[in-house]
This record gives structure tokens, sequence and C-alpha cells, in this order.
């Protein structure tokens, strides 16, 4: 689902001429009300990157289990998790960037995940409440971190976002990120507590997930603190949708987490009753590649068919879901790959 929605709003960024970036303070030009289409095609998709990094912290549960039962020390174990963290920064830095001849070097999603690997790392085996307490300190950071009064290019990394020296942007800030991704790793320590065949993760987001919406309430309605220091401007439904996601604040999470968990409980259900969404299974298996692959396919198709930034709404859904299919079939073609070869590249994409 993730990758599917990750599609849309990428293609909206490269086809759609009237394509709008609510959420995002570094990125709208100051902007606080939109065309009501252009945004809620944005705000559909401002759920991908909480699925990404909150599942990030999740799989390192697995990963460390399975490993665990293997026989590999925890030494080794952490020492793999901060390699992983470290490659796919770089892959964000020098594949990602590729295209523009490293000219400037734009970073996103990538780079708050491979932060978040370095992090958890580090502090991985800390108890849980210690745990808590960090996530808790990183999340809050969009809130009370201008306080701190950093020098512009050092807050942008931490906790703003945006230009965090001459040459680098930041659209993802790396703490409060890195925070989602020890919850994540924290829901993943809780749902399955040592054994990961029996946890009813549906039942679990549904018990934990969804009981963080009222939160979204209270902090749009205070209107103050809860959202990275962007108020509503009135109160149209526009306005209370428009929560900062980058920085990511508390009342985005409070209402994407609890998305989250409705839609882990439905592909639960789905699942248990036997119905695989086999495509989007196979995207999930190979996100990775997806999203390495995705970005110059659709930058090329769009520069020698001369759609780009010339698209309404109509030709940008269009333009996803021949993107989409396409990377179908490259992602099953990857995924035969990497079953018969060991090497560098099936270990880490």
């Amino acid at each position: 689902m993730a990758m599917v929605l990750m599609a849309v709003d990428h293609a909206s960024a490269l086809l759609n001429r009237g394509r709008v970036l609510p959420g995002s303070r570094n990125l709208n030009g100051g902007a606080s009300s939109f065309p009501s289409d252009q945004f809620f095609l944005r705000w559909a998709t401002h759920i991908c990157p909480v699925i990404f990094i909150f599942l990030a912290g999740v799989s390192i549960v697995l990963m460390a289990h399975h490993r665990a039962r293997k026989g590999i020390a925890e030494r080794d174990i952490t020492l793999a998790l901060a390699k992983r963290g470290l490659v796919i920064v770089l892959i964000d830095f020098l594949w990602l960037n590729l295209f523009t001849g490293y000219r400037e070097f734009h970073l996103d999603v990538l780079t708050a995940i491979g932060s978040g690997f370095v992090v958890l790392a580090i502090v991985r085996r800390w108890p849980s409440a210690a745990l808590g307490a960090l996530a808790a300190l990183l999340l809050l950071t969009p809130e009370f971190g201008p306080a701190l009064g950093l020098p512009t290019g050092l807050a942008n990394t931490a906790f703003d976002g945006g230009r965090a020296a001459p040459r680098v942007f930041l659209n993802y800030p790396v703490l409060p990120w890195s925070g989602l991704l020890v919850c994540g790793y924290l829901w993943g320590r809780a749902l399955f507590d040592g054994n990961a065949r029996t946890v009813d993760v549906g039942r679990f987001a549904l018990r934990t997930l969804v009981p963080l919406l009222p939160l979204f309430f209270l902090f749009r309605g205070l209107n103050g603190f809860g959202n990275a220091h962007a108020p509503r401007m009135d109160d149209g439904l526009q306005q209370w949708l428009n929560v900062s996601k980058n920085p990511p604040s508390l009342a985005f999470l409070a209402l994407e987490l609890p998305l989250l968990g409705v839609a882990l409980a439905l592909f639960s259900r789905l699942d248990s009753m036997g119905k695989r969404l086999t495509a989007l299974t196979v995207f999930g298996q190979n996100a990775l590649f997806f999203y390495v692959v995705h970005f110059p396919l659709l930058g090329v198709t769009a520069m020698l068919s001369g759609t780009m930034g010339k698209q309404l709404i109509p030709g940008t859904l269009l333009g996803a879901t021949l993107l989409v299919l396409a990377m179908y079939p490259l992602c099953r073609l990857y995924a035969r790959y990497k079953r018969s070869h060991d090497n560098f590249l099936t270990r880490y994409i």
C-alpha cells in the first residue's frame, strides 16, 4: 500500500503542474491554504514515511530475533544494523543525487531511515522504559528545539528540516524521525515478545495505535503546542488536516499512526481469510529496490514523453498507475534474482 501511495506522490512531483506541498514548512513557500483537490492528493500520501519508518523499527526486532536464533552474537547484530543504516544513507547521497550531477544533495526518507538504524544500533539493548524516554525526547525536538538557539544548518539537520549546508537540503530532519523508528522498535518488541509466530498484529494495532487518535483532536484543538509551531489559520477541514509532516509534529503522528493501525488490522484480517494481495506483497518484500529504481524510471520516462510538469491530476494518476504496473515485473525479477544470489546488492537492497 505504501509503495503505491508513494508512486502517486512521486508521479505528482514530476508530472503534476498544480502540485502543492501542505505539511512541509520548508517546501511550501509559506502557503497556508491550497486548492482542495491538490491538497488531498498530497495529504493522502502523508502516511507513507510513517509506514516506512515505523515498520522499519518493527523489522529490526524480527531481524534481531532471527539472527539470535541462528546463534549470531549481539555485537555482530549491532554492527550489521549500523552498517545497513550507513549503506542506506549512502544510497540517498550517491544514487538518488546522481542524476543532478551532485551539484546539490537533496536527502529524503532514506537518510531518515538510515540515521534511525544507526541510532538504534547504539541504543537497542536499553530497557524499554529508557528507550521510550529517548523516543519521546526525540519526537519533542520540533516543539522545543527552536529554544536551543542552534545555528540554522544544525537545527535543520537535527529537528526542523531544510538547508543543512550550502549544497545539502534535508527533507526529513534526523532526530524526530529517528524517534519514530525507535517507537516502531518498541512496538515490535512489545508485539512479538520473543515469539513472532503466535501474535495477532491486527488486534494489537487496534489496541495500541488507533487509541492515539484523540491526541490529534486535542493538539489541533489547542492550536498551539503539538504541531511544530504551525498553527491552524481557521476552523475549516483543510486547516485541521494540514498538520506538520516535516518536521513531523505530534499532531501529525497522532493522526497517521491510527490510520496505520487500521491498515494493519485490515491487512491482518485479509491474511487470516487467506486473501493475499500478491502485488502489494511483492512490492513490500522488495521495497528498497522499488524505491531506488522507480525514481530514474519515472524521471527518464517523463523527460522522453514530454510530460514533465505538464499534467493535471488525472494525467498524474495515470502516470502513477503506469509506473506501478512497470515496477511489478521488475520487482518480481529482482526477487527471483535475490533468492539465488548472495552478494552485496542482495544483502542491502
